[in-house]
């Protein structure tokens, strides 16, 4: 399955799947994680919009800094949040939405 065939999949499930809001943002958010490539970033979000977007999701701030490496989970409130086209995202966030893609049976 293609990235393109995966988000197409998604947006024609839309409203048979788990969709959540993230500072205001609704999508169906397929990846958490409190790791990032990013030292400055503390949790990001990964999901689908219903128009097709792809939607980030991150709270600023690393819990490392202070010798805490517990995982913190941000109020959804306080993310920040953008869409972007597909052609922008990293291939680790491809495969992601690909693997839940194929996981729809709907």
């Amino acid at each position: 399955m293609t990235i393109e065939q995966a988000i197409k999949k998604i947006t024609e499930k839309y409203d048979s799947l788990e969709v959540s809001k993230t500072s205001g943002l609704e999508a169906i958010w397929i990846h958490s994680s409190d790791h990032s490539e990013e030292y400055s970033i503390g949790e990001e979000k990964i999901g689908v919009t219903r128009s097709g977007q792809i939607a980030w999701a991150y709270a600023s701030g690393c819990s490392c800094w202070e010798g805490d490496y517990d995982t913190h989970e941000h109020p959804p409130e306080t993310m920040k949040t953008f869409t972007f086209s597909h052609d922008d995202m990293k291939a680790e966030w491809e495969k992601k939405v690909i693997e839940f893609a194929e996981q729809i049976t709907v």
